[in-house]
């Protein structure tokens, strides 16, 4: 039997389904737009995939006159449950599969709350806190990590637990945390706040602590906000929304890539789209809701673009468009994905995650607070299986098959041991040409497909490294 790994390489054949509105660079494809019932005072919060593939979706009342929401969707898009059983109070809920365990963890007010696949509660555990306000969670593939206190810009609390979600720490770091990435027993921090910048009162961090919540770098970053971080390989991506002055305004998006050591490898930004036609403004305002990884090298940012009110301009007066764009690893824009359709206010894309079928999927919700869920095919994208269930007894790499190919190959691996494993494919000039695997893999066989589409012929060097093991081979392309 084949249990499906969140690895991507290649592209997955679809029928497109998009309507016209939507418009995309080559790249993605819309599955589906849903339609989701669910009270209008509700906003998106949390986003998550379950093992069985599943979606589940946390909604936050701002107003709390309606119980807050944990919904289960299917691959479809279909509601399979609601449970409004969380009592109504204004405190973010956020929600993630236990990775491995049977359910989804959610944190609601002052505790963290499983659920089973069903909706039902199956325990309970008082977070040790000295904060019960501005909550979120994260899980590495050892611990889960609880951002207490994030209403506080100065200062927030941490509070580490185990797989069994046994208390093990808590620590203070810098306020407004925004996003965490754990890995190498380190944590990688983005977070923003007031103050600290220069033309505006609003400025961003990217922070490395160590376990016991010593500060081993920070890296200051003025007139910047709505900061998100995610894990790509050997490098960490940042997004910020960029501020051109002080009144939120005019904005940029800005893209951030650095090694593990604090160093800057490149910086880019995204100005807007300046659409032509009668009744067409530019985009002056963006904000950025979540930031994913990009599989095959780079990330994707996802929030939204605002065209503002002008006398010229009277068809879509402050209209708001979901807007997504992918970053590749190098910084250039790979493809973007925009929903915009005149006299409609569809809002944005509040939360993205790749699903295990290795779509795109985000939920958001339009100006009116209707909610809506996505799913979208990119190319470049596709699964590597484990296969079988029994152990390996060492680790191997494969020969690709068919060697010669055209387009697509195969390659078998074996891991021994779990840990940070990655399968790459250079030119043979050195230059990497494809990211086959780049993540936490537990030991197994494994098999992954390459296509070589858009690759001239000649030979490559696929490459295999874990803490323990590091291989490679040749294949030719012949086309």
């Amino acid at each position: 039997m084949k249990k499906l790994v969140s690895i991507f390489i290649m592209a997955v054949s679809l029928l497109a389904l998009a309507p016209s509105f939507v418009w995309s660079q080559t790249g993605a494809t819309q599955v589906y737009e849903r339609g989701i019932n669910i009270p209008d005072n509700n906003h998106v919060d949390g986003l998550t995939v379950t093992k069985h593939g599943d979606y589940a979706i946390s909604f936050l009342d701002y107003h709390a006159t309606d119980n807050q929401n944990i919904s289960l969707f299917n691959q479809e898009g279909g509601v399979t449950w609601h449970n409004t059983s969380i009592t109504p109070e204004y405190t973010i809920v956020d929600i993630i599969d236990m990775n491995g365990q049977d359910g989804l963890l959610a944190v609601v007010v002052d505790e963290l709350v499983r659920y089973d696949y069903s909706g039902a509660i199956v325990d309970k555990i008082k977070i040790a806190h000295r904060h019960v306000s501005g909550l979120s969670l994260y899980k590495d593939l050892e611990r889960y990590y609880v951002v207490e206190g994030n209403n506080n810009i100065t200062q927030a609390d941490i509070a580490v637990y185990d797989n069994a979600l046994n208390f093990v720490r808590s620590f203070p770091v810098l306020g407004g945390v925004t996003g965490i990435v754990g890995r190498d027993g380190y944590l990688y921090i983005s977070s923003t706040g007031y103050g600290g910048g220069i033309i505006s009162n609003g400025s961003s961090d990217l922070s490395k602590y160590d376990l016991s919540g010593n500060l081993v770098w920070t890296k200051h970053f003025p007139d910047r906000i709505g900061s998100n971080i995610v894990s790509v390989g050997d490098d960490l991506y940042m997004a910020n929304v960029s501020l051109v002055n002080d009144s939120l305004s005019d904005q940029r998006w800005e893209v951030i890539k650095a090694d593990t050591s604090g160093s800057i490898i490149w910086q880019k930004e995204w100005t807007g789209d300046y659409p032509e036609g009668p009744g067409k403004s530019p985009d002056l305002t963006l904000w950025i809701y979540d930031l994913v990884d990009l599989p095959t090298g780079g990330c994707v940012v996802v929030g939204s673009a605002t065209k503002l009110t002008q006398a010229d301009n009277p068809i879509d007066p402050n209209k708001v468009n979901p807007m997504a764009i992918a970053f590749n690893s190098e910084g250039d824009i790979a493809w973007k994905i925009r929903i915009d359709k005149e006299g409609i206010n569809y809002g944005q894309f509040r939360r993205a995650i790749w699903d295990n079928d290795h779509y795109l999927v985000m939920v958001g919700e339009n100006q009116d607070t209707s909610k809506l869920l996505w799913k979208y095919s990119v190319d470049g994208v596709t699964a590597v299986e484990q296969e079988g269930s029994s152990l390996p007894s060492e680790f191997r790499l494969g020969q690709n098959y068919p060697n010669p190919f055209n387009p697509t190959t195969t390659i078998e691996f074996s891991i021994v041991k779990e840990g940070k494993t990655s399968l790459k494919v250079y030119d043979i000039l050195g230059k990497e040409v494809a990211t086959l695997v780049d993540e936490e893999l537990t030991a197994g066989n494994y098999s992954a497909k390459f296509d070589a589409g858009n690759l001239s012929s000649g030979i490559y060097v696929y490459v295999l490294k874990t803490p323990n093991y590091t291989a490679s081979k040749k294949m030719i392309l012949l086309k």
